[in-house]
């Protein structure tokens, strides 16, 4: 029976991530179409969004495994 509970919980667990991955997904793809979008000129001004939305990407990844792990 704890067996069945465990598995249980492991299943919602992994159903957790994967719709907060969806929400990494869309922030992925904004900002590959801030990267086309942006003026190639410089390098500074690909670095500047990228730099962003990787700490946006990472923030998320953060969050959503932290809300994983404490159901909140």
């Amino acid at each position: 029976m704890n067996l069945k509970k465990l598995q249980n919980r492991l299943v919602e667990i992994i159903l957790k991530i994967c719709r907060n991955s969806i929400v990494i997904g869309f922030l992925v793809f904004f900002a590959s179409l801030t990267l086309l979008f942006s003026s190639f000129r410089t390098v500074a001004a690909t670095l500047i969004p990228f730099v962003f939305f990787m700490f946006v990407l990472l923030g998320s990844l953060i969050i959503s495994i932290l809300l994983t792990l404490f159901n909140l």
